[in-house]
């Protein structure tokens, strides 16, 4: 179709859902295949969630 750019919003949830780093590696396998057919990938976070992880270790916001 021509793309060159893709938008995509990541929820920092997903990322970290226990609080690691292993949810990372799904996105790289999509930014990898993007780039693969010069695809330049746009990303926003959306930081307003917590994951339940960190919020079980530190009470989300409340210990900080």
């Amino acid at each position: 179709m021509g793309f060159k750019a893709y938008r995509m919003s990541i929820n920092w949830t997903r990322i970290y859902p226990l609080g690691y780093k292993e949810g990372l590696k799904f996105y790289d396998q999509v930014f990898d295949e993007l780039l693969k057919y010069d695809i330049q990938p746009i990303v926003t976070i959306s930081h307003y969630k917590v994951p339940v992880g960190l919020t079980n270790k530190w009470n989300a916001w409340m210990d900080y």
